[in-house]
């Protein structure tokens, strides 16, 4: 409803609600998705929800809601395979020919029931297999799996919502069949910034080496700037220091670490001291004086780096004066 200029949803017990397909999810292990579970036409008007149960009250998760001020994450580009190949029988491994972060979108027609299980790895082993160690299992305790349960009765097409991976190999497990290169594509996807600078020389070394770093830097724009996209997913500042220059001359990355800049503060009021990283819960804030002079650095630098490439004085303000 409409007052004041201002538009509410309201939500109250007169909501219902039903268990959906997508039965379990991480944002390190991947997700599950039971496509016999899918509710047909849930979201249209007319759609008798009498069995659903009633929405029940819960408190907020708290903190103040506040408007993003960067681009979203999007999916930026859809890459074929260059190879794939069954490396047991009934398995498969698709290489994308690139590490990225992303996951992975496919067209199947199986019996209902039929499981589809994809690991995702960076490298794979002398026999052919995806080789999960460098994506963190040692540390997680979990591998980048999704698992879809087919529908039946037609074609269906899949990608993964609420999770995401980097990898460059795909180990496909379950499909009927023979693995074809047009049912099976990766998506790409991170925060969707405009381009802001090229560059070309004579030297293809070094043209090789910009790329290589242009797809480093994009895997790891996931809505903070990540040290990886495959094994902890965090937002080292340190890492961040880094990077910061070379985005910001390749991309118009300001609202970005304006984000980030704002995010460093919040972990700062809120754990005291200044934060390893922005990722909530994850790590604890920096409590050795010789580990916490390069984040620190970071809270006057960045907001400068800022300031000399995009004149954007607001920057600074995301941090705490000094002491």
């Amino acid at each position: 409803m409409w007052m004041a200029r201002t538009r509410s949803c309201v939500l109250d017990t007169q909501w219902r609600w039903a268990a959906g397909p997508i039965t379990a999810n991480n944002v390190y292990a991947g997700e599950c998705y039971d496509a016999r579970l899918d509710i047909a036409d849930w979201c249209q008007p007319g759609f008798d929800d009498s069995t659903w149960e009633k929405a029940r009250p819960m408190d907020p998760p708290g903190g103040e809601l506040v408007e993003q001020v960067m681009p979203p994450m999007r999916r930026i580009e859809a890459l074929a395979p260059v190879a794939i190949r069954e490396v047991k029988p009934g398995i498969f491994v698709v290489d994308f020919g690139q590490n990225f972060a992303g996951w992975t979108r496919f067209r199947v027609e199986a019996p209902s029931g039929t499981e589809i299980i994809l690991r995702c790895a960076e490298t794979i082993s002398p026999d052919g297999m995806v080789d999960t160690a460098s994506t963190g299992v040692f540390a997680t305790h979990v591998e980048q799996v999704d698992r879809y349960l087919c529908r039946g009765g037609g074609i269906e097409e899949w990608e993964p919502r609420f999770t995401y991976h980097g990898f460059r190999y795909v180990e496909v497990t379950g499909w009927p069949g023979p693995l074809l290169p047009t049912q099976i594509t990766g998506i790409v996807v991170h925060n969707d910034l405009p381009v802001a600078g090229r560059f070309e020389c004579s030297d293809a070394r070094l043209n090789t080496l910009h790329r290589m770093a242009q797809w480093t830097l994009r895997s790891n724009l996931q809505g903070i700037p990540e040290d990886c996209p495959a094994r902890e997913k965090c937002g080292w500042l340190g890492d961040a220091n880094l990077v910061a220059e070379f985005a910001l001359w390749n991309y118009d990355a300001n609202s970005f670490w304006q984000k980030y800049l704002g995010d460093i503060e919040t972990t700062r009021s809120v754990n005291g001291g200044i934060p390893g990283n922005v990722a909530p819960g994850k790590r604890y804030p920096a409590r050795c004086g010789s580990f916490a002079v390069l984040p620190s650095w970071l809270q006057w630098q960045r907001p400068w780096v800022c300031d000399r490439r995009c004149r954007c004085i607001a920057t600074g303000r995301a941090t705490s004066p000094p002491p």
